[in-house]
Formats: C-alpha cells, sequence, structure tokens
C-alpha cells in the first residue's frame, strides 16, 4: 500500500485545511482529519512501513 494513499485526491490548497494531526509514539501511523469544502470530515489514515 503507497504510504500516501488517501492523499492524492485531496487537492494541494485543501492540505492547508488539516485541523487534526495524531501520531502514535511509534510513528507507524498518522491519522490526519481533514474538513472537505462541501463541510464533511475524511479520515486519512497514514501507514509508514
Amino acid at each position: 500500500m503507497p504510504q500516501n494513499e488517501g492523499l492524492k485526491d485531496i487537492p494541494q490548497e485543501k492540505l492547508g485545511e488539516v485541523v487534526q494531526d495524531l501520531a502514535d509514539f511509534s510513528g507507524a501511523t498518522r491519522i490526519i482529519c481533514v474538513k472537505q469544502p462541501n463541510g464533511q470530515w475524511r479520515v486519512i489514515n497514514q501507514r509508514f512501513d
């Protein structure tokens, strides 16, 4: 699984709207919550293998 899967369909200018960026202490997983222009929330789970 590519580590950026889930990010490729978010426009670059919307990445500035990330309001929560939580990483566990191992650094293996990052969970990002992005508020989309339509007001819905999108959760991105990135894995760093």
